[in-house]
């Protein structure tokens, strides 16, 4: 992130998020509440090309707005790192609160212990999660200038995090992955081929179609095959059933359509007229 402006913006007039920040992940290992506001206070200064200790930055990008964003009590940048917002509490039944508080208490488990490996200290104020960031990597100093790196690291790369986490961080990834191109797909099968039974056709053919390429159909293909069960797979005379990531992109192929699995899985949106 750069940028030649040298100006600090008005307090609260805008703020720059970091584009890796959703896709990274980092949003389920730190504490969510106050680390997305403090690295979009790192993200400003880097384009705005901030310079000061934390304390400046945090007055020239937030103001006396710092407050509210940075969820502060009476000890200002001393005050405790928030793990639950009362707002969660709010609407929730006496189980649900009871969840809530536990599963937050897991978190700081976790996150403290994988912190402790790398002999890192655990943060236990906003002005210690901000330092702990910087200790990740997630922002840099030089001097008094503030910058955040190109590509944030990846939680998993500097952390030692629990199997299950690991295993649903690795399950978002995949979505987020084929995603898009899987949603090209099922727009092809329904809008343009009208919820055909059998579908006979290959990556070439459906790269025209979906201005997805290959490689990123591939991955849709089969997790529509062997996760969802929506579609099979299968091509040749008697037919056998072929995984996606073993075709050429010019290999002739079949997909049947299970449409009451879709039917079944999918939420529907029927826009009036």
């Amino acid at each position: 992130m750069s940028s030649s402006t040298a100006a600090a913006p008005r307090a609260g007039e805008y703020l720059s998020l970091h584009p890796d920040w959703f896709p990274s992940l980092w949003t389920h290992v730190l504490p969510q509440h106050q680390s997305m506001m403090i690295v979009m206070l790192f993200g400003t200064a880097t384009v705005e090309r901030l310079e000061g200790d934390f304390d400046a930055i945090v007055d020239q990008v937030f103001g006396e707005a710092a407050v509210h964003a940075l969820h502060l009590g009476e000890q200002g940048l001393d005050s405790p790192v928030l793990w639950i917002d009362d707002e969660e509490l709010t609407d929730s039944t006496a189980e649900e609160a009871e969840e809530i508080r536990a599963a937050s208490a897991a978190h700081q488990e976790w996150f403290a212990a994988a912190l402790r490996e790398r002999s890192l200290p655990v943060p236990a104020t906003v002005r210690e999660l901000a330092a702990t960031l910087e200790s990740l990597g997630l922002v840099q100093r030089m001097d008094r200038r503030w910058y955040t790196p190109d590509r944030l690291p990846l939680p998993e790369d500097v952390l030692t995090l629990p199997t299950e986490l690991l295993q649903r961080l690795s399950k978002i990834r995949l979505f987020l992955t084929i995603e898009p191109a899987e949603q090209a797909l099922l727009t092809y099968f329904t809008d343009t081929l009208n919820h055909p039974e059998r579908v006979s056709t290959s990556l070439e053919r459906l790269e025209r179609a979906t201005g997805f390429s290959s490689d990123e159909l591939r991955p849709a293909l089969d997790h529509l095959a062997e996760t969802t069960g929506e579609i099979a797979l299968d091509r040749g005379t008697p037919p056998t059933t072929v995984a996606a990531k073993d075709l050429p992109a010019h290999a002739r192929f079949r997909i049947t359509l299970d449409w009451d699995k879709y039917n079944e899985g999918r939420i529907h949106v029927v826009r009036g007229r």
